[in-house]
């Protein structure tokens, strides 16, 4: 059985709680207050990857692949709160140095 799926009085898989939970926590999990403003994850890796793009001036799909193939400094920035122009100089930082 899943690790989030809830059972029932009966001992089996209660569907419609896990429904309800996955629905509660996804928003609270994906969802994160950056300077008083709520950013869901989608829009807050969008902006990162606009800054990796401009600071690198080329385009926002080449850009996208470098976000993509930083997930350790870009996951650790959003758990940490960090903004998406502190985490596209993480990102661009690692690029060009990575130790």
């Amino acid at each position: 059985m899943h690790p989030i799926t809830t059972v029932g009085a009966s001992g089996t898989p209660d569907m419609a709680r896990t429904w309800s939970y996955l629905k509660a926590t996804w928003n609270t999990a994906m969802t994160t207050t950056h300077q008083s403003t709520t950013q869901t994850h989608s829009e807050w890796e969008g902006e990162v990857t606009q800054f990796v793009a401009d600071g690198l001036e080329i385009c926002y799909s080449d850009a996208a692949g470098i976000v993509e193939g930083q997930p350790f400094y870009v996951q650790q920035a959003w758990g940490k709160g960090l903004n998406s122009r502190e985490t596209a100089d993480k990102v661009l930082k690692e690029c060009r140095d990575p130790s």
